[in-house]
């Protein structure tokens, strides 16, 4: 990955909340914000599996936040689906979700093609500060 790992996989914007316009990418990954893994969520609200794994998730997050952050990215369709399970996911970071727009949508597609990722739930380890898979 490239130096600026971040705004280059998820795009120049990264959501904190739903219904936000977020905040920039690299702001939130580099220098000292930056934990030592990130974890891609790919996980969507209308996933049965997801519904019960995001939880746990959560519950491991939570034992380990110092040094974890959690990417949502959402394959949900339309923007009240994924607010709605977005905030259930709070405090995890988002994408931009694929339906916002066509640079949106190719991110995500960018995105799965490099992990190859067949369905969700998935969960993806980054190292933080490189973007490196781990």
């Amino acid at each position: 990955m490239a130096a600026n790992w971040a705004t280059e996989l998820f795009g120049p914007k990264i959501l904190t909340k739903p219904k936000t316009t977020g905040l920039p990418t690299e702001s939130r990954f580099g220098g000292k914000s930056s934990k030592k893994l990130v974890a891609l969520y790919f996980s969507a609200s209308w996933c049965p599996p997801c519904k019960g794994f995001s939880p746990m998730l959560l519950d491991f997050y939570n034992s380990c936040k110092d040094d974890l952050d959690i990417v949502f990215v959402s394959s949900d369709r339309d923007e009240k689906s994924f607010s709605d399970y977005y905030q259930k996911l709070m405090p995890f970071l988002a994408t931009m979700p694929a339906f916002n727009s066509e640079e949106a949508r190719q991110q995500h597609i960018k995105m799965a093609d490099t992990f190859q990722i067949k369905g969700i739930p998935t969960v993806i380890v980054l190292d933080g500060k490189t973007g490196n898979f781990m």
